[in-house]
């Protein structure tokens, strides 16, 4: 959907009760064993229901013909390609960082002496 979205942005999406030919709409598919969710535009309302997509920058309709059960929504607000990164580092280094954690928190502590013993009181 480049220019109006990019790979990897975070869109806030919500659900609508009704979608029209021009909107930009987010939509569930199934490529092989995968669902995938597809942000385009809507460019025909079929008389059997079903919706015609078509991509911003592609020169040719989407293969599948979602219907309105396949609707995700419509994209609300575009929070950019930051917090998709920052989801994507937290997922790499999270289980790190909870180990380091628990270690830090079963290590034994040293008995050492108190300041009390070593003042001699």
């Amino acid at each position: 959907m480049e220019p109006t979205y990019h790979s990897g942005d975070l869109l806030i999406v919500r659900s609508a009760s009704a979608y029209n030919v021009g909107d930009i709409a987010v939509y569930r598919t199934s490529i092989g064993p995968d669902t995938h969710q597809i942000v385009h535009r809507i460019t025909a309302h079929r008389p059997d229901g079903r919706y015609e997509f078509q991509g911003d920058n592609r020169s040719a309709p989407d293969d599948t013909t979602p219907s309105l059960s396949d609707m995700v929504g419509l994209p609300l607000l575009n929070a950019g390609p930051v917090p998709t990164r920052l989801l994507g580092l937290l997922a790499r280094f999270a289980p790190s960082c909870l180990g380091g954690l628990v270690t830090a928190s079963l290590w034994p502590r040293r008995r050492g002496t108190s300041p009390e013993q070593v003042d001699g009181r």
